[in-house]
């Protein structure tokens, strides 16, 4: 993920379309700890259909700033610098 197979996840270059994808150090290319998980609508559709649904989910460093902000900092690197593009002719 995160460009390295020329796109910005393997899903697109594959063309496949996951439920679920996970993502991690990518995000911020190892330099902090940060990770999600990206739900598609049908998953989400099924859990939003019981009223009584409430996702509960937190650790100890959920939503850290510092982990936020090195993750979208390191994105607009990535943009800039036209990493995915790269990846394509570099490898």
């Amino acid at each position: 993920g995160f460009g390295r197979t020329g796109n910005w996840f393997a899903s697109q270059t594959y063309r496949v379309t996951p439920d679920l994808m996970t993502f991690a150090k990518g995000a911020t290319s190892g330099y902090q700890p940060f990770g999600g998980v990206v739900a598609s609508r049908s998953i989400c559709d099924v859990l939003e259909a019981d009223p009584d649904y409430l996702f509960r989910h937190g650790h100890t460093f959920s939503g850290h700033t510092a982990a936020c902000a090195a993750c979208l900092a390191n994105i607009e690197i990535m943009e800039r610098e036209r990493l995915g593009e790269r990846a394509n002719l570099v490898g």
